[in-house]
């Protein structure tokens, strides 16, 4: 693949900001600030002749050159207020900004690049076959209103409110605007005269409660324009007695002229605390968040005219509950040997609490409450993106289990893969989507990290570790590998044969023609065995990751002055050095081909870098 790529890419950014501060009192002042980012992207894509996968037909040699600009420009007004009332102290600040993001691009390709000596010509113009263009622009627009105050006194009692207006041209006309109020309150109990303890250092209660708007639209910037219909300028219409074509146009599309904010709404219990002078450090969240009309792609038939992509509907609510636990150890220590060490561990639970009017269910004839998306379900009452597919049962053995199986009897051998058959249709041949199944969710059942800090003299190692334990992957690169057809095989595979029946993979042998069960021309069996809805493909994605190792040395300062520097540290690093995992793709740690509805299946994208670092720092 890499041999018959060849992708060169450029991009140049420009960003910064200019601030002007004027200071109206001893306790208020005022800053305007403007910033601003542009960059411009090119990407040159070369594709020689020839196949990586031997199941391809040949294709011609192309060039692709695909040249954008971005930009960004903020104007910002902010007005800030300090002030000291003996025990009390208030700061606040108001404000508003002006965001207006722009980019534009163009793409021109043409196949059959013209080859001198065995080296291919780059540029358009070299090429001789057919060509295309394309291009497109957008823009959006942000207006903000927001202010924030923040109380204190006398270091006991604790609050905050802020306050957001937000416009943003994503939404429809008459939805742009939302409104997104949060406070928070605390408490720090350590201070009251009446706490005493010799165990207890510190003791602090939180509360939170906010709405944030998202403009979460699948596909990011994609979203623009999400609430008007494309229009079909292509079809033609004969008219008159001298039967003149005229061009027409269709809308190909469907659309929700009704888009506004999700709106998340979280509340928020926390307690934080310290033991022995602070040696010891705990803090406990407990959270329940709540995603009002979540943006979603709508499935919709095709026969009510809709041809493009299933709209973006504000279509359901999902909830997110949750608990979050800190530690800390920190010894009291003197000496040239110091240590610390801190976790934490994350446990959320994901349901969706209703999405809209998705229609009637085809099978039950009752409203349907479910979005299917590829081999995933998304269920009221159950998380985002779980996958509903046959589950497999081990492997037919003899012929003797096949015909007590009776399902797959008409076609199966022994070697090939049983399905359950949670469905009865009445007939033998009977393994079809009705049998499907939940199979797991892409969601962890609990995140954890652990940082670890140590000095000795003038050496200090920092190792920083996460994991994600209890979540599937749906691979999708050995589903496609393993699929049996004109293709690359991989290596190690122990096919299952009457003298090797202890394996999880199936009889070998090709898929290479299609039809019904039953049918003498097709080998079905093989076709069953890679079936793509089924957990055959579905994995273990736990894993422990050794997220950053750094080790330094920093000059003493008896060196430091005699060479007149501030300071001197020299360091070697790395990220992302092992991954612990029973995971054959190459990261467990994905983002899914389709995040929304299908955050678990791999698709094979690039996988975390291995990244080893040496630096020196000099303070002078």
């Amino acid at each position: 693949i890499a041999d018959l790529w060849k992708v060169k890419s450029n991009f140049f950014k420009i960003l910064g900001n200019v601030f002007l501060d004027v200071r109206l009192a001893s306790f208020l002042s005022y800053r305007f600030n403007v910033a601003g980012e542009t960059s411009f992207d090119n990407t040159n894509t070369i594709r020689k002749i020839g196949i990586w996968y031997q199941n391809q037909s040949e294709k011609p040699s192309s060039v692709d050159d695909a040249r954008g600009q971005y930009l960004s420009t903020l104007l910002e007004h902010t007005l800030n207020f300090n002030k000291n009332f003996k025990q009390h102290t208030l700061s606040a600040v108001v404000g508003l900004s002006d965001q207006l993001i722009s980019d534009e691009g163009n793409l021109a390709s043409r196949t059959n690049l013209a080859i001198y000596g065995g080296n291919y010509f780059t540029t358009i113009n070299s090429a001789g076959g057919s060509s295309g263009a394309s291009g497109a622009e957008g823009r959006t627009y942000i207006n903000s209103y927001f202010g924030r105050v923040n109380y204190n006194f006398s270091d006991k009692y604790l609050a905050s409110f802020t306050f957001r207006s937000d416009k943003n041209s994503l939404f429809s006309p008459k939805y742009r605007r939302g409104f997104f109020p949060s406070g928070a309150v605390a408490w720090r109990i350590d201070k009251e005269d009446f706490f005493k303890s010799n165990v207890l250092s510190n003791l602090k209660l939180r509360g939170s409660y906010g709405v944030l708007g998202v403009a979460g639209f699948p596909g990011g910037n994609a979203g623009r324009y999400q609430y008007i219909g494309f229009l079909n300028q292509a079809p033609r219409a004969v008219f008159g007695s001298d039967q003149q074509s005229y061009l027409g146009a269709t809308q190909a599309r469907l659309v929700y002229e009704n888009l506004k904010w999700e709106e998340k709404k979280t509340a928020n219990i926390g307690l934080d605390a310290g033991f022995l002078n602070n040696r010891v450090t705990a803090s406990i969240d407990v959270f329940r968040s709540k995603t009002q009309d979540v943006l979603l792609e709508q499935p919709i038939p095709r026969y009510l005219g809709n041809i493009g992509a299933n709209p973006i509907v504000n279509l359901g609510t999902i909830e997110n509950k949750g608990l979050e636990v800190e530690l800390g150890y920190r010894p009291e220590m003197t000496g040239v040997f110091r240590w610390n060490i801190s976790g934490n561990l994350s446990i959320i639970k994901n349901k969706i609490l209703e999405l809209g009017n998705l229609g009637i269910d085809p099978l039950t004839g009752k409203p349907r409450e479910y979005i299917q998306s590829g081999n995933t379900r998304s269920q009221v009452g159950r998380s985002i993106g779980e996958y509903y597919v046959l589950r497999t049962d081990g492997i037919f053995q003899n012929q003797g289990e096949i015909d007590k199986h009776m399902a797959q009897a008409s076609y199966a051998k022994p070697g090939d893969i049983r399905y359950l058959n949670l469905v009865n249709d009445g007939t033998n041949d009977d393994i079809n989507n009705n049998d499907r199944d939940f199979a797991g969710s892409p969601w962890p059942k609990f995140t954890t990290g652990v940082q670890f800090n140590t000095s000795y003299k003038e050496f200090s190692l920092n190792v920083q570790l996460y994991g994600a334990f209890g979540q599937k992957i749906y691979n999708d690169v050995i589903r496609d590998l393993d699929a049996m057809g004109y293709s690359n095989y991989r290596r190690g595979l122990k096919y299952w044969t009457a003298a090797n029946p202890n394996t999880k993979t199936p009889r070998l042998g090709v898929s290479y023609s299609t039809g019904q069960p039953g049918d003498p021309q097709v080998v079905w069996g093989f076709l069953s065995n890679a079936i793509v809805n089924s957990d055959r493909w579905i994995e273990n994605g736990s894993y422990l990751r050794i997220r950053n190792v750094e080790l330094a040395y920093g000059l003493p300062r008896s060196i430091l002055s005699r060479l007149h520097l501030n300071e001197s540290r020299v360091y070697i690093s790395g990220q992302n050095l092992a991954t612990f995992t029973k995971y054959k793709g190459l990261d467990p740690d994905i983002l899914g081909a389709n995040v929304n509805l299908e955050p678990g299946v791999d698709v094979g994208g690039y996988p975390s870098s291995r990244i080893l670092s040496v630096g020196i720092t000099i303070g002078f």
